[in-house]
């Protein structure tokens, strides 16, 4: 009687645990639309250099780009908005 009693107990006590669990889903990312994609990432941008700032066409910012120096010979940067 006893051991049937510590079993039903146990048993008991290892649903309840099991009910109290919580999983949480990571959030789903952002998506944006094709549209606002295209718009921000053919956006006119600059080459900015050491020594001279020249237009680069349009694309995202931060890759890198060269203007002709005043020297004549390219001087190499990266590109900013």
């Amino acid at each position: 009687m006893r051991t049937s009693r510590t079993l039903l107990i146990t048993l008991c006590l290892s649903a309840l645990a099991s009910s109290c669990t919580e999983t949480a889903e990571a959030p789903a990312p952002v998506r944006r639309p094709k549209v606002a994609a295209a718009v921000v990432d053919s956006s006119p941008r600059q080459c900015t250099t050491r020594l001279t700032q020249c237009y680069y066409g349009t694309g995202p910012a931060g890759e890198p780009c060269s203007c002709w120096s005043s020297a004549g010979a390219p001087d190499h940067g990266i590109t900013t908005k």
